[in-house]
């Protein structure tokens, strides 16, 4: 429904079918998903609290990783670019 919904939308010109495209995209939104008849889980309780403290380390250590490195290659970037433009520069006010 959702991809009948977007491509009515952006690819349709005629406004009744813009219009059908968003009461597609609107409407698994107003029904809602199934709910299951038990709300339990086959994993024992430890287990899935090992789980989510793992996966928050990870992704807080790659969050950090990925920030850092981003500063190190925004700063490297920055020189390289800013020898270039010195190195582009020189040749006009070089004498000749």
């Amino acid at each position: 429904m959702t991809a009948g919904g977007l491509s009515l939308l952006i690819f349709t010109r005629n406004w009744k079918l813009k219009l059908l495209g968003t009461l597609l995209l609107i409407v698994p939104h107003l029904i809602g998903a199934p709910q299951p008849q038990v709300h339990a889980s086959a994993a024992p309780a430890e287990l899935a609290q090992a789980f989510i403290h793992a996966t928050t380390i990870a992704n807080a250590v790659f969050w950090l990783a990925l920030g850092g490195l981003t500063g190190v290659f925004y700063k490297k970037l920055a020189t390289i670019q800013h020898a270039r433009m010195v190195y582009e520069n020189s040749w006009l006010t070089a004498p000749k």
